[in-house]
């Protein structure tokens, strides 16, 4: 079928993630496809070793090594920062956003080799993003096991997550293959989108505040903001990234970094409601929602200040009192849930998240097709 034979089909077959039947089934395998490929090449490994061998190998991460050789403690090196890191790498995951840097270089007569580099990096700091976000949210489970945080201690999970930042990015800068003037671009839109991204976080860990619920809600605009800099930022850079690796132009360019971008804001927005029913199903079963996704505490989600905006003014401040909980009651779930649906609430979001969707498309409907692959 043509979703098979051309690499560009395969790209625009993302469009269809929210169909069903057949279709869903089609695009599912092909992006487990993708996943294996990435596992299989060893890229990762090659931007984040599992461990450090030899003197030489951990001397390409630093030059401030100086004062020991054969007795300079790698294994404690490879303890505190690399099993933890590869601890939450190895569980799996989408690992949606590098594959979309190998469909954009597909797209255009490229392949996985091509940007390798860049897709390793997007699937790192992503990882290393979760580990972080876990501690600051106070977060149980990771990937349906403890998170990283409470099997090596917080200690060390922060340590190993910000490493995680860094090391995928001296491997590009390392790299002969890129040029020092495309080192340079890479470089300069790394560090925009990862200060972009604490920008965004900086936001939903305010807003989760109990002092700041009980006075205030953002607006619409403010969350869309803020999701288009945390979750939206991750894919964007990839996207941005992999087109300044091929020298894509300018204009394409544009094209792709808005795409990418509302596609991770939509992924966080129906991200959200799925963990909420999700743990409502847990609550249902009598089961531990502590077993899910879920943070200790409330969050402002989409869902959330949709309702909380059209509540009456007593029901606001019972979901208000519920969202200022902390840790959140398993209990409370349920009568949150219903005030949700009260103000329709959840398919409003989903709703939300469809039309950014198709905005993102909008975007790449501009390319012509006589600038990639197909022709």
């Amino acid at each position: 079928m043509l979703l098979r034979r051309y690499p560009l089909l395969r790209f625009w077959a993302l469009r269809r993630m929210s169909s069903g039947g057949e279709e869903r089934k089609e695009i599912t395998k092909m992006l487990a496809h993708y996943n294996q490929l990435l596992v299989r090449s060893g890229y990762i490994e090659e931007s984040l070793p599992r461990s450090f061998k030899g003197i030489e190998e951990f001397q390409t991460y630093t030059r401030s090594h100086k004062f020991t050789d054969e007795n300079t403690d790698l294994e404690g090196l490879n303890q505190v920062l690399l099993k933890p890191a590869w601890s939450i790498i190895d569980r799996g995951g989408k690992r949606w956003r590098p594959i979309i840097c190998v469909l954009i270089a597909e797209a255009f007569g490229y392949s996985l080799n091509a940007v390798k580099e860049v897709a390793a990096l997007c699937e790192i700091i992503h990882n290393g993003s979760l580990i972080i976000d876990d501690i600051e949210v106070e977060s149980l489970v990771r990937r349906e096991q403890d998170s990283i945080h409470r099997v090596y201690g917080v200690d060390w999970a922060i340590n190993a997550g910000n490493f995680m930042f860094f090391a995928p990015m001296k491997h590009i800068l390392d790299s002969k293959s890129i040029s020092d003037d495309k080192k340079l671009g890479l470089t300069k839109i790394y560090m925009e989108e990862m200060m972009s991204a604490h920008f965004g976080q900086g936001w939903e860990l305010l807003w989760k505040r109990p002092d700041f619920k009980k006075t205030t809600v953002p607006t619409e605009e403010q969350y869309l903001q803020m999701v288009a800099m945390k979750t939206g930022v991750l894919t964007r850079m990839a996207g941005r990234m992999t087109c300044s690796l091929l020298d894509l132009s300018p204009q394409i360019s544009t094209y792709l970094t808005d795409f990418t971008q509302k596609l991770g804001m939509a992924f966080q927005i129906q991200e959200d409601i799925v963990s909420l029913r999700e743990a409502k199903t847990l609550q249902k079963q009598s089961k531990d929602v502590k077993t899910s996704e879920t943070s200790n505490d409330w969050k402002m989600s989409l869902v959330v200040i949709h309702c909380l905006n059209h509540l009456k003014s007593q029901q606001r401040e019972e979901l208000i009192q519920l969202l200022c909980r902390n840790p959140a009651q398993p209990k409370d779930l349920i009568q949150a849930i219903d005030l949700f649906n009260s103000t329709n609430s959840l398919q409003y979001s989903k709703n939300q998240a469809i039309k950014i969707i198709e905005d993102a498309w909008k975007s790449v409907e501009h390319i012509p097709v006589s600038y990639t692959h197909l022709t």
